[in-house]
């Protein structure tokens, strides 16, 4: 019955059956028990929600967004969440929209291999398709869009996309521009594999957490901003004055940081992490007439 599928959810939350085995929180299996899929959105909605919207904050204070912001017409939005399940990053890039880009008209999807999030998706008012990360190949076609501006990747990152594989189609997309940006967000602070992956591909990668100088930990990779650096305009970080201030003090978590190392501390009414924007790479001159 209902309560007994609640309560074999709340088990299989808390147990987390798969992480000594396999790594991961929970096996495709256990995203289908409707009782676990119960206790996930009661418990990570407000989580992935937050989250997402700070790192729309950083992004669009780091200059990801300022075509969109200074658009004159309404102009289309197409962001896919990879992995994205039931959506919820996805929701905060809709408020976001509507609250800091009117001229933005977000079209929203989420791409997830486990099938059963479709009608959680479509009770917000999301397109949802299933989707496989290993599937780079496929992915524009199963969006339908000519390009994605925005994929938004959230923790699936870490746990199915920490390979040479993912990181070879993640960069030959965004330098291809069938995908414009990608926006990472994750509650692991390490992930130098990741990150030297992209990086040997040509990726150029804006940090959107400060980078750890006075705390234990070295690193703060949790959230970032992937762009190739042959896009017709690198992002660059909008003058301080016209920063957005963090609607969600202390999101990801940054207690275990120094005082000094906190990415939400503010000067006024803009964050003080300009530091961590070093300029783009220059481009590279032009071949020579033949």
């Amino acid at each position: 019955d209902g309560a007994e599928l609640r309560r074999e959810g709340e088990r299989i939350y808390a147990q987390k059956p798969n992480m000594r085995a396999g790594g991961i929180t929970w096996s495709q299996e256990n995203y289908a028990h409707l009782g676990l899929q119960a206790e996930y959105l009661r418990l990570k909605s407000i989580q992935r929600i937050t989250e997402g919207t700070v790192a729309m904050e950083r992004a669009y204070n780091a200059g990801a967004f300022a075509a969109l912001r200074d658009a004159r017409t309404k102009t289309p939005f197409r962001v896919a969440s990879l992995g994205g399940g039931p959506g919820f990053e996805l929701l905060a890039v809709r408020e976001f929209c509507a609250a800091r880009l009117p001229q933005a008209e977000p079209q929203l999807l989420s791409l997830d291999l486990q099938g059963a999030w479709r009608p959680c998706c479509e009770a917000l008012g999301l397109r949802f398709e299933v989707w496989d990360v290993m599937d780079g190949d496929g992915l524009l076609g199963k969006t339908g869009w000519p390009a994605i501006d925005l994929a938004v990747i959230s923790y699936v990152y870490y746990h199915y996309m920490s390979n040479e594989h993912c990181a070879d189609w993640l960069a030959r997309l965004l330098h291809a521009g069938a995908v414009k940006a990608v926006l990472i967000i994750s509650r692991f602070e390490d992930l130098s594999q990741n990150l030297d992956a992209v990086a040997r591909r040509g990726v150029h990668v804006v940090p959107l957490m400060r980078k750890p100088r006075h705390s234990r930990r070295p690193t703060d990779h949790r959230q970032l901003l992937y762009v190739s650096p042959t896009a017709r305009e690198l992002p660059t970080p909008l003058p301080q004055q016209e920063w957005l201030p963090c609607s969600f003090p202390n999101v990801p978590f940054e207690d275990q940081k120094a005082e000094a190392d906190k990415s939400y501390r503010q000067r006024g009414t803009a964050f003080d992490y300009s530091a961590e924007y070093a300029p783009p790479p220059p481009r590279p001159p032009p071949p020579p007439p033949p």
